[in-house]
């Protein structure tokens, strides 16, 4: 595989509503960071290009806190919703690029998890890879390529998906799944009400 072929980009999802915490959990703080900053820096680490993936009402207000980042605002011609929308639509900014996906609220994931998703997948490219956790998949924390965006845009695109989660997307590539040690269950935590933080 050439260069091109892995380029990579990083993708901080913030565009989900917050509905149960409240707020906008991009946006809440860690220290002196907030969360989307905190995950941003932490992909930064391990790619060279990191982007924010958000919503049209969001977009003022990372960009206010994150003036040197670039917003990819959800694409309105693609008929689907959730985090696969924001997924989506950066590659559509991005197509050439694999994209290396942390949610905001993932905020205890460690260098060296997102270290290791890198190496597997350029060790041995395939669709999409990903951390299981749980006997679970990890949607939001994990590798797809470029070419198994393409697909699915085209699908969305042209045939419509019933389905817009990312569990169901993980199932259309047959993304591979990568266990982890048990010393790193703390970093698939995220925070999804005020009770959690």
């Amino acid at each position: 595989m050439d260069d091109t072929a892995m380029e990579m980009v990083g993708v901080v999802l913030c565009g989900g509503r917050s509905v149960r915490m409240g707020t906008d959990k991009g946006l809440l703080p860690i220290g002196d960071k907030t969360w989307a900053q905190h995950v941003y820096e932490r992909l930064g680490v391990v790619v060279p290009s990191v982007v924010l993936s958000v919503n049209a009402q969001q977009a003022d207000s990372y960009r206010a806190v994150l003036p040197y980042a670039e917003c990819v605002v959800d694409n309105d011609q693609l008929p689907i919703g959730g985090p696969l929308h924001g997924l989506l639509s950066v590659h559509l900014r991005h197509p050439s690029a694999n994209l290396l996906v942390l949610a905001c609220d993932m905020v205890a994931m460690q260098e060296i998890l997102l270290q290791y998703l890198v190496k597997c997948f350029v060790d041995k490219p395939c669709p999409a890879l990903v951390y299981e956790y749980d006997g679970y998949p990890q949607p939001l924390c994990g590798l797809y390529s470029r070419l198994a965006l393409a697909t699915v845009t085209g699908w969305a695109v042209t045939e419509g998906l019933a389905n817009h989660s990312m569990m169901h997307m993980l199932d259309l590539v047959e993304a591979t799944r990568l266990p982890h040690g048990t010393d790193y269950d703390d970093c698939f935590s995220n925070y999804n009400h005020p009770d959690n933080l």
